[in-house]
């Protein structure tokens, strides 16, 4: 009896057919820029329609496991449902090459069909053919394609020519997709690790103790960090744009030019030393550093420029209040403070300044570190009380990259960019519960962790915190630890409100008066006496803060070159009124009998003070100059009247 002879079918349906698959598994590949388990989902029906496929599957070589498992599959999946592991060893019994595609025909009938794990479960599902195609990325089995026909397939050379095709470029897209994947992490590291150092830097920059720019060839100064305000009194506004040779006195300007031109012609660092003038018009001797700055590595376009104030105590004293640590006052008490100041810098003892808001704390803290041995170091201020308990660790201590939602990167701590300098706690009373218990630890150990970090480090730092609060009835009301005050207040400095000092009120006027002056660009050259007697009478309970404010808005407000009464704020002329009335009281001399004889002797009183100078005189009383001269023929008033 003749039987007939079952078709071996090929395993794709036409070269059309292989090339459209073809085609769409790689676009897919390479526009999803994904792994290639990822690319082939939702292909199962393209497989149907191009090849005589019944299924197909995605396996994934598990590290963990050290083996292949299943990862996707389609149509009659039963020979991959039961075989979802297998070895790298049972690839190898199936008479396969690791690493070169194959197909299988009449599993059935091969004599190894019951030792091959992967055979006889495709006898176990019917199955009757396979196509192996294995995807190699940088010399390593990473991924297996298998097709299932449940009919013998025969394996033409359209199917040899497919297979070896879609494994090569399946090969090129997963390394195309791991390299593009490595490059991105690597960028990113980069990115990181670049904002990271910039921050560091900019922190540093303008946290040194030295002026630090950057200018071309021809000295104009492009970048400049926030401590030329200290050291020249000028902000870095004010001064970037300018070229540096204008702040040079004449007779040191050749040797300083010589010393720029040597930087750029020689390509290499030098140093000098050269004498330049502050914005007040004192004179400072400065040490400076060029170091050029080259385009490409090859030419130089400019230079980096670090300035040292080299100027001996004896040539100028603190630096101004624009330093931001100029202490201004003759009074007695501020004298004792100068002494104690002088004294305490010379150890690394923690000072706790305490005072009301607007006093200079700040200022004092300034002073300690000017005047110490760390002077050359930075000094980092903290604001305890604008940050929240987590923020507040964060930047006291810095934080590792992931140690909260939000930390992307590494942050360096107060504490570590303080290194050899002084940082300056202030608004102490408001630090929280827990961030005082890791305080505490800095004072006694000198060690701390960042946030979410384990490494223990080290801090050399001196310590100056200040509060306006009274730490002893808040260490008895149980909101600040009594160990951590102690630790504090070990050298106490308490700074008098303005009012208990007001013998220094000239002297602060007069200071502030010339700041603003030049600030605004105007030609301010007094304080009138009676607004000097109103300044003087005000209680300033913001202390010099408030004084300093009023004085940048006399300033502004005036018309003339003579701060007057009526350029000050209301309340002040309300409150200096009350006074006189209360003393006009109490005088022995009567006081006068109705308004128009108060008004009379005032005018009178302030034409003599100013020796008849009306301008002044109108000025002072916060009247026009019409006014006055309506008020004289008004009153009968002379220049020759004493009386």
């Amino acid at each position: 009896m003749l039987t007939r002879r079952k078709k071996h079918r090929p395993w794709l349906k036409g070269e059309a057919e292989a090339l459209a698959l073809l085609t769409h598994i790689v676009k897919k590949h390479e526009d999803h820029h994904e792994s290639l388990e990822k690319s082939v989902q939702g292909l199962g029906a393209l497989i149907g329609d191009y090849t005589h496929a019944e299924g197909y599957a995605v396996y994934r070589f598990n590290p963990s496991k050290k083996c292949f498992s299943l990862y996707t599959s389609y149509g009659h999946d039963e020979v991959f449902t039961l075989q979802a592991e297998f070895h790298e060893q049972d690839i190898t019994d199936c008479t396969l090459q690791l690493e070169e595609c194959a197909t299988i025909s009449n599993i059935s009938e091969r004599q190894d069909a019951g030792d091959a794990l992967l055979l006889k479960a495709c006898i176990e599902a019917s199955v009757h053919s396979l196509a192996y195609v294995p995807i190699v990325v940088n010399g390593s089995l990473q991924t297996v394609l298998w097709f299932a026909g449940k009919q013998q397939h025969r394996n033409s050379e359209a199917d040899r020519q497919f297979f070896t095709i879609l494994t090569e470029h399946l090969r090129l897209c997963e390394e195309k997709a791991l390299l593009a994947k490595q490059f991105e992490e690597d960028v990113s590291n980069k990115v990181s690790q670049l904002q990271e150092s910039e921050e560091r830097y900019r922190v540093l920059i303008e946290n040194v103790n030295e002026i630090v720019f950057q200018a071309d060839p021809k000295g104009t100064i492009l970048f400049v960090n926030h401590r030329v305000q200290d050291i020249l009194g000028y902000t870095p506004d004010e001064i970037t744009g300018t070229n540096f040779f204008t702040r040079v006195i004449p007779t040191d300007l050749e040797e300083a030019k010589a010393a720029f031109r040597l930087t750029m012609r020689n390509e290499r660092p030098l140093s000098g030393e050269f004498r330049v003038m502050h914005k007040n018009g004192r004179k400072l001797t400065i040490s400076i550093y060029t170091r050029p700055i080259f385009e490409d590595g090859r030419r130089p376009v400019g230079m980096l420029a670090i300035v040292q104030d080299m100027t001996t105590p004896s040539e100028h004293r603190l630096p101004d209040r624009d330093g931001l640590h100029e202490l201004i006052g003759r009074s007695r008490k501020m004298q004792e403070i100068y002494e104690l100041i002088t004294s305490v810098a010379k150890t690394d003892s923690t000072v706790l300044i305490h005072g009301e808001s607007g006093t200079g704390k700040e200022l004092i803290a300034q002073a300690v570190h000017a005047s110490s041995p760390r002077h050359n170091k930075p000094f980092i201020v903290v604001n305890c009380a604008a940050y929240s308990e987590h923020l507040l660790e964060s930047e006291l201590f810095g934080h590792e990259r992931g140690a909260f939602t939000g930390a992307h990167r590494r942050k360096l701590g107060r504490f570590e960019l303080a290194k050899g300098g002084t940082i300056f706690l202030d608004e102490i009373g408001e630090i929280p519960p827990h961030s005082q218990v890791l305080l505490l630890r800095v004072l006694q150990n000198r060690t701390f962790e960042r946030v979410g970090g384990e490494k223990t480090l080290e801090t050399d730092v001196r310590i100056v915190a200040a509060t306006n609060k009274n730490l002893e009835q808040e260490m008895k009301a149980g909101r600040f630890r009594g160990d951590l005050y102690y630790r504090l207040n070990v050298i106490p400095i308490e700074v008098p409100p303005l009012r208990e000092r007001k013998e220094d009120i000239p002297h602060l006027v007069e200071h502030f008066r010339k700041k603003y002056s030049e600030a605004t660009h105007k030609q301010v050259l007094n304080c009138s006496q009676g607004a000097l007697e109103i300044l003087m009478r005000y209680s300033w309970y913001g202390n010099v803060r408030e004084l300093e404010n009023t004085i940048e808005r006399a300033v502004v407000m005036t018309s003339g070159s003579v701060i007057g009464p009526a350029d000050l704020p209301l309340k002040l002329r309300q409150e200096s009124d009350f006074e006189l009335q209360e003393s006009a009281i109490c005088a022995d001399e009567p006081p006068p009998t109705s308004l128009y004889e108060h008004e009379k002797a005032l005018i009178k009183k302030t034409l003599q003070a100013l020796k008849w100078n009306k301008y002044q005189a109108a000025k002072a009383l916060g009247i026009t100059r019409s006014t006055l001269y309506s008020k004289i023929r008004k009153y009968k008033l002379e220049s020759g009247d004493v009386s």
